[in-house]
C-alpha cells in the first residue's frame, strides 16, 4: 500500500521496514494512533466506531493487510461508498461478482472478455462471498481502470513517416541545471533529460583555453557564469543513454563557436561513433523516418552550402549566433550534418529550401507569425515537409519555460523547453509526450500531414468545427481525491483545477473551492464541479489536472498531471497524480467520471473503453503498477508494497577528481530524484 503509511505503522509495530511481510499483529487503539499521525482532528466518529468493532471482537489485534482495509473504509465514505452499497442486494455488505461486473461495465465502461469471472473473480484469491469495499477500492485504483488508455502507453501509432510529421520532445540547453547565467552544467542534466524521453538535445562548444581535463573544447553558456563540461565526456554520456527510454533517433544540436583546429576534433569523435547517421542520398525528396533511423544519433548544425572556404552567408534573420553559434568550416564535420542543416533562409521563403534544411526560430519572431497567420497557414505547409526548431528568448536566464501548445498548433515540431525547470509548461510537455509510448515523436494530425492534398482545410486559429475534423464532446465531473496532502504537513486547505490547452478555441480551465475540512480524501457533491467542452481539434488538446494545498502563508502546487484528450478512457476512472518534477506520487490521485463523445474517425486512433486483459505496457507508460506480479489477482490482499527495480549506472568524468554518480530512479520513486522540485 502507501510506502509512508507503511512507515508509519512499522514505527508503532517496531518492525524492520525490510521484512517482506508485516506478520506483527497490532491493537486496535495503537492502529488509531497511526490514523492520527496524519489527520489528527479528521473522521472521529469513524475511529470511535472502528474502535467499538474491535474492542468487542473475540480478537483485539489486527494485522497490516487488515487494517489496510479498515483504512480504506474509514476514510472513503462519499459517493463511492455510497455507488457501492447502492449494488449491494440484500445490504449484506459485499458485492456478488455479477454485481461487481455489472458495475465495471456501466459506470466504468470497461469491455470485457467473455471469461471475466474466472480471471478476476475465481482465482480462489478471495475467501469472503463477495467484493467487499476495500477490494471495490483497490480495483478502481488499479491501472486497469486509470484515466489514461494503457494501449497508448506502447508505441502505437505510425513510424515510418518522414521526421517533418511528428512532434519531437526537445530541451534547451540541455547541460544546466539551474538557471542560465550561474547555475551548474552537469552531465546528469543529459541523462535526465534522456530517461524522461527527450529526442533532441543541446551542446554549446567552445574553445577552452584553460583546456579542462586536458581537452581543447567544452560545453558551457557563453559569456556567462555557468560551470564548464569536457566535450567528449558529454558525447560519452550522450552516446550510452540516448537509447535507455526509447530507440528512435536522437537529434544532437550543436552550437559551435570553436576554431577549425577543435571542429576538426569533434569531427573525429563524432565520426568514431557507430551511433551517428550517415548521409544517405535516397531521402533528397523527403526526410527519412523515425523507423528508418532506429538507434541512431543525427547532429544539426549551421554551416553555408557549397562553402568549401566555410565563409558564412548572410545569417538566418529568425535566429542569432548565441543559438545558432558561428559556420561550421571543417568539411569533415559538415560531412556528418546530414539531415538537421540550420537554413540561411526566412521561413516564408521555405517553398526553395531542400528538405534537410531546418529552421532555427526564436520564440518571439513565431510568435509574430503565428499572430499574423490568421488566414492563410502558410507555416502548417512549412511544417509539413521542413522541420521547424522553437527556442526561448535569450532575455529568459531564469529559465522558465512558455506554453507550447500554441507552437505545435501551427506544426513546429521541435519546440525546445528547459528541462530543469518543472514548472506548469514543463509538466503539459511531459504529459503530451508521454503518449505514444514515451518514445519522444508524437504523430501529427492527419490534417497536418496531408496540407497539399487540400482534402481538409486547417487553421489554428479556428473559432468553430472545421469540416472534415470530428469534435470532442468532453465532460469531466469530480468524484474525490484520495491523499491530496503531504501527511507530514497540515495544509489549510486544498483546491483542485482542470484545464485544457491546444489550440486557443480549445483553452479553458475550471478549479474548485477550496477544501477545508478533509484535505487528505476530498469529496465534491454530484454535478457541482464539472469541467464541460467542445474540442475542435482533439489531438492538439491536452487536459492539466493540478492540486494545490494552501498553508499558513501561501499556496504551493503539490500534484499534477496531464493527459491527452485523446488518451483519455470514459467512466468513472482514477488520475493518478505526479510531482511537480514528474515522479508518481504513491497512492495519490483523483476520481473523475469522464464523457466523451466523438473526435474519432479517420483522422485520429482511440479505442474507447478498455478491456481487462492486456499485453504490458511501455516502461515510460503512466500508470501506477498495483501488483509487480502479473499473475496476482486485483482483489488479493498483500503485504507487498508495489515497487520498480531501480536501475543504476555510472558515468566517470575527468572533469576534478570525483566522479559523476547518475542514479537512474524509479518512476515510484517519490522521495528522490534529480530535479529539484520548486513551489510553482
Amino acid at each position: 500500500m502507501v510506502i509512508w503509511l507503511r512507515q508509519l505503522w512499522c514505527s508503532h509495530a517496531r518492525v524492520k521496514i525490510t521484512e517482506p511481510k508485516l506478520t506483527y499483529r497490532m491493537t486496535a487503539k495503537a492502529a488509531l494512533s497511526v490514523t492520527k499521525a496524519y489527520a489528527s482532528n479528521q473522521h472521529q466518529d469513524r475511529r470511535q466506531k472502528f474502535k467499538r468493532q474491535h474492542s468487542e471482537s473475540s480478537s483485539s489485534l489486527i494485522t497490516w493487510s487488515n487494517y489496510i482495509a479498515l483504512f480504506d473504509a474509514i476514510f472513503e465514505k462519499g459517493r463511492l461508498y455510497n455507488m457501492f452499497h447502492e449494488r449491494v442486494a440484500q445490504q449484506q455488505g459485499s458485492m456478488t461478482s455479477h454485481e461487481f461486473e455489472g458495475f465495471l461495465s456501466q459506470e466504468c465502461e470497461w469491455q470485457f472478455h467473455a471469461e471475466f469471472d474466472r480471471h478476476l473473480i475465481h482465482q480462489g484469491q478471495v475467501n469472503a462471498p463477495g467484493v467487499s469495499f476495500a477490494q471495490f477500492l483497490r480495483v478502481l485504483r488499479h491501472e486497469d481502470n486509470t484515466a489514461i488508455n494503457p494501449d497508448h502507453g506502447r508505441v502505437w501509432q505510425d513510424m515510418t513517416q518522414p521526421l517533418s510529421h511528428y512532434f519531437i520532445n526537445s530541451s534547451h540547453n540541455t547541460y544546466l541545471e539551474g538557471d542560465q547565467l550561474k547555475d551548474r552544467s552537469a552531465y546528469e542534466a543529459y541523462t535526465y533529460a534522456l530517461l524522461q524521453g527527450c529526442r533532441c538535445v543541446e551542446i554549446d562548444c567552445w574553445d577552452d583555453v584553460l583546456k579542462l581535463g586536458g581537452e581543447d573544447i567544452s560545453i558551457h553558456h557563453g559569456f556567462t557564469f555557468t560551470s564548464k563540461l569536457a566535450f567528449t565526456d558529454v558525447v560519452e554520456t550522450l552516446t550510452e543513454y540516448s537509447f535507455h527510454s526509447s530507440q528512435y533517433p536522437v537529434i544532437i544540436s550543436i552550437e559551435n563557436h570553436c576554431n577549425s583546429r577543435n571542429q576538426r576534433k569533434m569531427a573525429d569523435v563524432f565520426g568514431s561513433k557507430k551511433e551517428l547517421c550517415k548521409d544517405n542520398d535516397l531521402f533528397n525528396s523527403r526526410l527519412p523516418s523515425p523507423d528508418q533511423l532506429k538507434g541512431k544519433i543525427v547532429l544539426k548544425g549551421t554551416y553555408a552550402e557549397g562553402s568549401s572556404n566555410g565563409v558564412s552567408t548572410a545569417r538566418n534573420q529568425h535566429s542569432t549566433i548565441e543559438d545558432e553559434g558561428e559556420t561550421i568550416e571543417d568539411n569533415d564535420l559538415k560531412s556528418l550534418i546530414s539531415y538537421c542543416r540550420i537554413s540561411r533562409h526566412k521561413l516564408q521563403e521555405w517553398q526553395t529550401v531542400n528538405v534537410r534544411e531546418i529552421f532555427n526560430v526564436s520564440k518571439g519572431v513565431i510568435s509574430d507569425h503565428c499572430n499574423t497567420d490568421q488566414q492563410d497557414p502558410w507555416m502548417v505547409a512549412c511544417t509539413e515537409k521542413h522541420l521547424v526548431r522553437v527556442y526561448p528568448p535569450g532575455t529568459n536566464t531564469n529559465s522558465a519555460n512558455y506554453d507550447p501548445t500554441l507552437f505545435w498548433s501551427f506544426g513546429a515540431q521541435i519546440v525546445s523547453l528547459n528541462f530543469q525547470k518543472p514548472d506548469q509548461w514543463m509538466q503539459l510537455n511531459q504529459g503530451f509526450f508521454r503518449q505514444n509510448g514515451g518514445c519522444g515523436y508524437v504523430l501529427k494530425p492527419k490534417v497536418m500531414r496531408e496540407v497539399d492534398t487540400g482534402a481538409v482545410r486547417y487553421s489554428p486559429n479556428a473559432t468553430h468545427p472545421m469540416e472534415g475534423i470530428p469534435v470532442m464532446e468532453l465532460k469531466i465531473e469530480l468524484i474525490s481525491g484520495q491523499q491530496l496532502c503531504p501527511y507530514w504537513k497540515k495544509c489549510r486547505s486544498v483546491c483542485v483545477e482542470i484545464h485544457t490547452y491546444g489550440i486557443p478555441a480549445d483553452t479553458g480551465t475550471m478549479a474548485t473551492p477550496a477544501v477545508s475540512r478533509d484535505t487528505f480524501w476530498p469529496q465534491w457533491q454530484e454535478g457541482r464541479h464539472v469541467y464541460q467542452r467542445t474540442i475542435i481539434m482533439p489531438e492538439l488538446c491536452v487536459v492539466y489536472f493540478k492540486v494545490s494545498n494552501r498553508y499558513r502563508l501561501k499556496t504551493v502546487q503539490y500534484a499534477q498531471n496531464c493527459i491527452p484528450v485523446i488518451s483519455l478512457q470514459p467512466g468513472i476512472r482514477y488520475v493518478p497524480l505526479r510531482t511537480p518534477g514528474g515522479t508518481l506520487i504513491p497512492e495519490s490521485g483523483l476520481f473523475v467520471r469522464i464523457t466523451r463523445n466523438g473526435g474519432e474517425g479517420p483522422l485520429s486512433s482511440v479505442s474507447n473503453g478498455r478491456s481487462f486483459v492486456s499485453g504490458p505496457p511501455s516502461p515510460n507508460v503512466d500508470l501506477p503498477r498495483a501488483r509487480a506480479n502479473s499473475g496476482t489477482s486485483l482483489l488479493e490482499d498483500t503485504d507487498h508494497i508495489p515497487l520498480r527495480v531501480t536501475n543504476s549506472g555510472r558515468h566517470h568524468s575527468r572533469v576534478g577528481s570525483q566522479r559523476s554518480s547518475i542514479k537512474i530512479q524509479s518512476e515510484h520513486s517519490f522521495s528522490t530524484s534529480y530535479v529539484k522540485h520548486e513551489d510553482t
